[in-house]
């Protein structure tokens, strides 16, 4: 895991240094900060510019790459801020120790999510605070079916609206194949599932799966390509004409390349 950020170090602000994940929203959810302050996850410090002055504050990352590439921006922060090479799920920190626990867009690159959070609530003193975006009053549900996981938690957002338990709803997927091993860092599969031919299935990954569908029902590379041409277009011309005007609202992202 070290050595993946480590290697995302040097494009990192490229990918994730947008105006949609840096942008104003961040500002608010920092401002909050106070008294001894915990950072998690600095990476490269893009974040480090929306704090606000004068703040004491520690700072951790699980990459020496990611912390070097951050060392500019604070030294140039208008505050106390120390970085500490570490491990969001084994805390070198005594219980109690902050007054401000920060976690922002974190958690879906940690390998253990659970631990982490109970390691950040352990450094937290009791009446601490712990930033995470969203008040403590709302609700939250993690859902986890790999490949449906994203389509699973719009449906279930939708659901909640449409029977009026719910009036405004967040639902996004974080799935990532890159940084989390395939089944999760701790499969635990009931082997009763492989005692019949029936659930054979399961142990073939996507792309084996689509290439056995497209080869059992004769579908084409070049079918599929204009179906999904096809599709594009459809949609396209149904956003011109205004049919998804009440369902899309539109986001500013600032694009970077390297140079």
């Amino acid at each position: 895991m070290t050595n993946v950020w480590d290697f995302r170090a040097r494009l990192y602000d490229v990918c994730e240094g947008s105006q949609l994940r840096r942008g104003a929203a961040k500002a608010r959810l920092f401002a909050q900060m106070h008294g001894q302050v915990l950072f998690l996850a600095v990476g490269t410090g893009v974040d480090i510019t929306r704090f606000p002055a004068g703040q004491t504050i520690i700072g951790i990352d699980i990459s020496a790459g990611m912390l070097r590439r951050a060392e500019a921006r604070r030294r140039a922060y208008s505050g106390k801020m120390a970085f500490v090479l570490g491990d969001a799920e084994r805390l070198a920190f005594g219980d109690g120790s902050f007054d401000t626990v920060v976690s922002s867009c974190t958690m879906c690159s940690v390998p253990h999510p659970v631990f982490a959070l109970k390691e950040l609530h352990r450094v937290l003193r009791p009446g601490g605070a712990l930033l995470a975006g969203l008040p403590d009053t709302v609700g939250g549900v993690t859902v986890n079916r790999f490949c449906a996981s994203g389509l699973t938690a719009v449906a279930m957002a939708a659901d909640r609206i449409r029977v009026g338990e719910a009036e405004v709803m967040i639902a996004a997927g974080t799935e990532s194949m890159s940084m989390v091993p395939m089944m999760g860092n701790k499969p635990s599969i009931n082997p009763r599932v492989f005692e019949s031919d029936e659930n054979l299935g399961i142990a073939y990954g996507m792309g084996l799966t689509a290439e056995k569908v497209a080869q059992q029902w004769k579908v084409t590379r070049e079918a599929q390509d204009a179906f999904a041409l096809a599709s594009h277009r459809k949609a396209i011309a149904a956003q011109c004409a205004g049919e998804f005007a009440d369902e899309i609202s539109p986001i500013e992202v600032v694009e970077r390349f390297p140079n």
